[in-house]
């Protein structure tokens, strides 16, 4: 299901991508991943946190971290601290 972000990974330095975040899951886990007609890669992801004290927000860059094999370093929340919607950079 990664094969669209892992494949416009691969050609640059950095992406930004759009994120939709469902908090209190009862796993982790990638519900969808898909380029945008804008371009941008849209992955919908569910975690298992809570929405109080950025609990979603460490949980996603945990979970994404593992999933794409990159340190936790190389993903930055750049927009979406308090929303659903997110919008990620990605450092390869």
């Amino acid at each position: 299901m990664l094969n669209v972000l892992t494949n416009k990974l691969a050609g640059q330095k950095q992406i930004i991508i759009d994120v939709k975040v469902t908090p209190k899951s009862r796993e982790d886990q990638i519900v969808d991943c898909f380029e945008q007609l804008n371009g941008r890669v849209l992955l919908k992801v569910r975690v298992h946190g809570a929405p109080k004290k950025g609990e979603v927000n460490t949980n996603l860059i945990d979970f994404l971290s593992d999933e794409l094999s990159l340190p936790k370093s190389k993903l930055q929340l750049v927009s979406g601290l308090t929303s659903r919607n997110k919008i990620l950079l990605i450092l390869a």
